[in-house]
């Protein structure tokens, strides 16, 4: 449909202003300008302005991302080496200091603009559960009988894996607290975009309330970025890694982490986690780090 500068007079902003912005607007391809005063949906704002999905991670990106953002540098001046949640710019930028986490308890509306964004982001094809697949690297042999997903959500990994694997069976557990009442003696336990919403202190924390469930052999697949070694990556992946990194200092007060930053948080959480494989596949945003539970004190299963 297309629209006139005149039609600005109903946002009550000058048609001079309104002018300038859409033309800002389309030079990063939304909307365009068949000829000149006329304004018609490029493919860009024809999917903001229909898809919801799109337009709550808009939303959520410049009311939430972008104000915290300009708060991370006061939060670390504030409570330099903190660990705690609350501890963020998140925190600073809430008139009541609350942290991410606290928000979307209390704020219905701000959760589920979160969980569209979250929902948003994981279909970015660098996501794809494919690559999952292709680093469990799983066969008839080798398939868990019992899979235990942790913080899976609403289940969307559980079901791409019980379809991709007929013989698994899963469980999804969400909520930290819930880590509390795992369930006992699986036979793996994914954690998937999980630990890095947590700093080292909470993350240890979480991990060492696996421990009472796990049995003898049990595997840990963690599921998450493997932050990569300086200049190992092509710029602009690597820039969205590091951006990545920063945006969960100023969201969580947490971290994305390198393999030898994983291997130390399961150890300072409990030596008998043993680390057996890494796995990293092209085109995958997300890594695979393996280790298997010895009940036999640090002996290498």
């Amino acid at each position: 449909m297309l629209r006139t500068w005149r039609r600005s007079k109903g946002c009550k902003i000058p048609e001079d202003d309104a002018r300038r912005f859409i033309r800002n607007a389309i030079a990063y391809y939304i909307f365009f300008e068949p000829r000149k005063g006329v304004v018609a949906h490029s493919a860009v704002s024809k999917l903001l302005a229909q898809d919801d999905m799109v337009n709550e991670w808009v939303g959520f990106v410049c009311s939430e991302v972008w104000p915290s953002a300009c708060q991370t540098v006061p939060a670390m001046q504030k409570w330099p080496g903190s660990e705690e949640p609350e501890h963020s710019g998140v925190a600073l930028n809430d008139p009541a200091g609350r942290g991410v986490w606290s928000i979307l308890r209390e704020d219905p509306q701000r959760a589920r603009r979160f969980a569209e964004a979250m929902r948003m982001l994981q279909q970015r094809p660098g996501h794809d559960a494919k690559y999952l697949f292709s680093m469990l690297n799983w066969n008839e042999e080798t398939t868990p009988g019992l899979l235990v997903d942790m913080g899976g959500s609403k289940g969307s990994i559980a079901m791409a894996l019980l379809r991709n694997y007929p013989g698994l069976k899963c469980c999804v557990q969400d909520l930290p607290e819930v880590i509390q009442g795992t369930i006992k003696n699986a036979d793996a336990y994914l954690l998937r975009m999980t630990l890095h919403d947590w700093s080292d202190k909470y993350a240890i924390q979480m991990l060492r309330q696996l421990v009472p469930a796990l049995k003898h052999g049990a595997k840990v697949f963690v599921n998450e970025v493997v932050m990569p070694d300086v200049n190992a990556l092509p710029f602009y992946h690597n820039q969205f890694l590091r951006g990545y990194d920063l945006s969960m200092k100023q969201q969580c007060n947490s971290k994305e982490r390198n393999v030898e930053e994983w291997v130390e948080l399961f150890a300072r959480a409990e030596p008998r986690f043993q680390l057996n494989k890494v796995a990293i596949e092209p085109g995958s945003i997300l890594s695979v780090v393996e280790f298997i539970w010895t009940s036999k004190g640090a002996e290498a299963v």
